[in-house]
């Protein structure tokens, strides 16, 4: 019974992005959900707005997602790999 394998071409790589969510005033919000958009892969950022998303996708441009109860959604584009 022959096996069949396909491959798109492109390694999927490890990145680790963090940082730390503050309002205006530079005060920490706790609880900004943080996804890749068009998955389910997030995380949430702590009490002191601090983050770190793990993702494990192909080199490219992807847009991030920050969303959280009584703040504007934000969007912001990253390039990762080269």
């Amino acid at each position: 019974l022959p096996l069949l394998f396909s491959s798109s071409g492109y390694a999927q790589q490890r990145y680790t992005l963090r940082g730390r969510i503050a309002d205006a005033r530079n005060q920490p919000v706790p609880g900004v959900t943080v996804v890749l958009r068009g998955t389910n892969t997030g995380t949430t950022s702590t009490g002191d707005g601090s983050y770190a998303l793990s993702l494990t996708v192909a080199p490219g441009t992807y847009t991030i997602v920050y969303s959280s109860i009584g703040y504007v959604t934000q969007e912001q584009s990253v390039t990762l790999g080269n």
